[in-house]
């Protein structure tokens, strides 16, 4: 007996494409899981690089103002000091004492012994 073409597709199931493959619940959240982390991880880099040509840019305006001022002649190096703070110090680099006309030492205690 013949099967009308209409029976057929009810009753007929396809051939598997590819063999079954047990549900894995844990597989299904990494996915997304990892997804997510491949995109955080991507505009963590677009961030950081983003970032490191704005403080490219910025270390170009300061080495650009530092080099006005040297050349204005109004650049000021600090002077370590290497005796008491007094009316007049000594600093590294110099033999003779210098006048101190500031320091942070109003109390006299920046040389206390204790």
């Amino acid at each position: 007996p013949t099967v009308p073409n209409s029976a057929r597709l009810f009753c007929a199931s396809p051939a598997p494409s590819s063999p079954a493959q047990p549900h894995d619940p844990l597989a299904s959240r990494a996915r997304p899981a990892a997804r997510m982390l491949a995109r955080a991880t991507a505009q963590h880099v677009q961030r950081a690089s983003k970032h490191a040509r704005g403080l490219s840019s910025l270390q170009g305006i300061l080495d650009s103002a530092l080099d006005d001022i040297h050349a204005a002649g109004t650049f000021k190096s600090e002077r370590v000091i290497t005796s008491p703070q007094d009316s007049s110090v000594r600093v590294e680099g110099r033999d003779e004492p210098v006048l101190n006309f500031c320091a942070n030492n109003y109390l006299g205690l920046a040389d206390h012994p204790e």
